[in-house]
């Protein structure tokens, strides 16, 4: 009797359940066309500090692209400003190295739009 009890708050829990829509990180792709990029938005998270019950906030961006949504980190955002005052991107990929607090970014143009 015990465990269909506990049976039956999962599964009471999972009917009201509604799924989380899951993001895929930018590093993901092998390249970004920025033509393909559909919609942006910025997010708030909370964030809980490892070892401790401080919550702070984080800031990520979401890109659409090709109806898949992918986590921007701000370090990316910054980078790809820093490479709009050489020119207009038209693609570029974005490397990841480390995890957790110590996880990098670095924004790799690989095409620029060509000016007359």
């Amino acid at each position: 009797m015990e465990n269909e009890t506990k049976t039956n708050v999962l599964n009471n829990f999972l009917g009201e359940y509604e799924p989380v829509e899951l993001r895929k990180n930018i590093t993901e792709l092998d390249k970004i066309f920025v033509e393909d990029i559909q919609d942006i938005k910025d997010v708030i998270y909370d964030f809980t500090v490892e070892g401790s019950d401080e919550v702070k906030k984080i800031k990520r961006y979401i890109f659409r692209i090709k109806s898949e949504e992918y986590i921007i980190p701000v370090s990316v955002m910054n980078g790809l400003k820093e490479l709009s005052s050489v020119g207009l991107l038209k693609q570029f990929k974005v490397l990841k190295k480390g995890t957790g607090q110590a996880t990098r970014y670095s924004v790799i143009p690989l095409e620029f739009i060509q000016q007359e």
